[in-house]
C-alpha cells in the first residue's frame, strides 16, 4: 500500500504536511512518533486538536478530544447515567447530535463510566487534489460538531462549564488561523 507521492518518503510528506498546518496561520504544540503512529498537536483557538497518521494508512485522522478530566465531573456525569436505558437514550442522542457528512466520532469510557468523546475527521494529504481549505474543513468540522456534543452534554446533564475540564483547554488563548 502506498500513503506518499512517488519519489517522496514518509519524512518529507510528514515535514510537507507540518508546513501546510503553519500555512493556517497554527503552531504546532508537541510532535511524537510511538509504536509506528505519528501525532502532531495543535489548537484551533482554545481548543487542543491533534493529528495521527498511522503509517501503514492513506488518510490522516484530526481528531477534537472531549475527555473529561476531573473525576468529580465524571461522577457527577455518572450518576446521571446509571440507569441503563437513560444512558442509552443518553448516548443515542450524542451519537445523533456529533455525527455529521465530514466528521465521525469515539465515546470514551473508563470502568463503564462514560468519560468523554472524540470527534474525528480524515483528510488525505497524500492525495495530489489535498489543499489547505480540506485540512481548514477538518479544523472546523471536528471542533464545532465537537462543541454542539458538549452544548448537549451540558444541557442534558445539567453540568455547566464543561470546557474548563478538557485537557488542554485554555480559555485565554488567541484566536488563530482563519480566526484572527
Amino acid at each position: 500500500m502506498r500513503t506518499v507521492p512517488t519519489g517522496e518518503s514518509g519524512e518529507d510528506s510528514r515535514t510537507r504536511f507540518e508546513t501546510m498546518i503553519r500555512d493556517t496561520g497554527r503552531e504546532i504544540l508537541d510532535r511524537r512518533e510511538q509504536n509506528g503512529v505519528w501525532t502532531v498537536f495543535i489548537r484551533q483557538g482554545t481548543y487542543l486538536l491533534f493529528i495521527m497518521h498511522r503509517n501503514d494508512e492513506k488518510f490522516m485522522s484530526v481528531v477534537f478530544p472531549s475527555r473529561f478530566t476531573n473525576d468529580d465531573l465524571i461522577r457527577n456525569i455518572n450518576t446521571t447515567l446509571k440507569d441503563p436505558e437513560t444512558l442509552a437514550k443518553f448516548q443515542f442522542k450524542l451519537k445523533r447530535v456529533i455525527s455529521t457528512p465530514y466528521s465521525s466520532f469515539l465515546i470514551h469510557t473508563k470502568d463503564d463510566l462514560f468519560t468523554g468523546f472524540d470527534t474525528i475527521a480524515k483528510v488525505y494529504p497524500f492525495e495530489p487534489e489535498f489543499c489547505l481549505r480540506e485540512l481548514e474543513h477538518a479544523f472546523g468540522a471536528v471542533v464545532n460538531s465537537g462543541i454542539v456534543g458538549l452544548a448537549m452534554v451540558a444541557t442534558i446533564l445539567g453540568e455547566t462549564g464543561l470546557e474548563q475540564h478538557l485537557g488542554g483547554y485554555q480559555p485565554d488563548s488567541p484566536a488563530e488561523g482563519m480566526f484572527r
